[in-house]
């Protein structure tokens, strides 16, 4: 918060009024929200389930409004999870995230408290990879500016390998009545 003040007596016309209460006005200015991202856990196996975690920050003392979507495209590939184990601290009916959709997005219009919140959503691949997901600057748009970094975070998906078997005897040949280890 910045405050101007012109102090009383500090403005005088040409016949001679002076100004008597001193004329004061603040200016708010007011910061851009952030955004981070992460998954837990950051390796799955094909068909396990990671947590999408989106961190909304808001470092003003008051809420602010987005102005746009804010949509997280998920990598090719990587999908959100049935059930989709929506949370977190954002207003949980502003966000959309579909069972074996691509996509989790928080609407145009919703709010990020003072301090910030969370969307969390579950997520999943069929295939094994390395997935990157990023939020490119200014995805995160809203009455305050808009996020001036980009966010990045990365799970890997690995394949189950079937279980093996194998067996021997030792020794490979006895004689009647003898023995071997299986």
């Amino acid at each position: 918060v910045y405050t101007n003040t012109i102090p009383a007596g500090a403005l005088t016309t040409g016949v001679g009024i002076t100004t008597v209460v001193p004329a004061v006005a603040d200016l708010t200015v007011l910061q851009p929200p952030t955004i981070a991202k992460a998954f837990a856990p950051i390796s799955i196996s094909v068909g396990g389930t990671s947590v999408l975690t989106l961190t909304l920050g808001n470092p003003n003392a008051i809420a602010i409004t987005l102005t746009a979507a804010l949509t997280d495209n998920l990598p090719a590939g990587l999908v959100v999870a049935t059930p989709n184990g929506l949370g977190g601290t954002c207003t949980l009916g502003s966000v959309t995230a579909v069972a074996g959709s691509t996509s989790v997005s928080y609407a145009s219009g919703a709010t990020i408290p003072a301090g910030g919140c969370t969307i969390v959503a579950d997520v999943t691949a069929a295939g094994a990879g390395s997935y990157v997901n990023t939020i490119p600057v200014c995805a995160l748009s809203a009455s305050t500016g808009c996020n001036d970094a980009p966010t990045t975070a990365t799970v890997t998906v690995t394949a189950l390998l079937p279980p093996t078997i194998s067996k021997s005897f030792a020794p490979a040949s006895i004689t009647a009545g003898g023995t071997s280890a299986l």
